[in-house]
């Protein structure tokens, strides 16, 4: 709720833009939470899969019903700031892939150096350069991008990381917009819950380091 909260209050005119919300298959009330945001937010569109397909199988379902020229990316843990979507159209308008700022709540030491192992290349400070790769939380990409490089990959739990090594391939670069804020706030706050989860995406980003070998030396 807190995410279409500040989708919904964006500085971008509502007309100008629209919402998807895919809902993976889930057990919870985010049904509700949308249809209880439809007054608010006449430019959002409800999506339910059949079954959780997983992130790479949801974000292709958006992709494939999106009708801008823009695609933004971001996650049900996050919390975009106000001029979110105006900054990041901006900085597509000047370049076909951005990566957008990310900063971490301060309630929770484990949470806060987690976001920073993950996100340091987009925290606010860094100044403007080439990124190597980008954060699905926080990402913008041009539609015939897409079209040329190809759908996420569902055989990988970081579609993000595997899709933007495509891009590379075929020469794509990416542009760090660095006004373009969001707040990133997972329910990871036990030493446990974040060491697993870097385990299993260590696990993968091996498989990637072999696949992808010449691109990442």
């Amino acid at each position: 709720k807190r995410l279409l909260e500040s989708l919904a209050c964006q500085t971008a005119p509502v007309d100008s833009f629209e919402i998807i919300v895919v809902d993976d298959g889930s057990k919870d009330d985010t049904a509700e939470v949308c249809r209880g945001m439809t007054e608010r937010m006449p430019n959002m569109k409800y999506i339910l899969m059949e079954c959780n397909s997983g992130l790479s199988a949801a974000g292709n379902r958006a992709v494939t019903e999106a009708g801008g020229e823009y695609l933004l990316f971001t996650d049900d843990d996050c919390i975009p700031e106000p001029d979110w979507v105006e900054k990041m159209c901006a900085a597509l308008r000047e370049s076909p892939i951005a990566a957008g700022a990310m900063v971490s709540p301060r309630s929770s030491y484990i949470k806060l150096s987690h976001n920073i192992a993950q996100f340091y290349p987009f925290m606010p400070g860094q100044k403007a350069q080439r990124l190597d790769f980008i954060a699905g939380a926080n990402m913008g990409i041009h539609a015939r991008v897409v079209e040329e490089v190809g759908l996420f990959d569902t055989e990988t739990i970081i579609p993000d990381m595997e899709f933007i090594l495509r891009a590379r391939q075929k020469g794509y670069t990416i542009a760090y917009a660095r006004e373009a804020v969001i707040t990133h706030d997972p329910p990871r706050v036990t030493l446990g819950s974040v060491l697993g989860y870097a385990a299993k995406h260590a696990a993968e980003t091996i498989l990637f380091r072999q696949r992808f070998r010449e691109l990442l030396r």
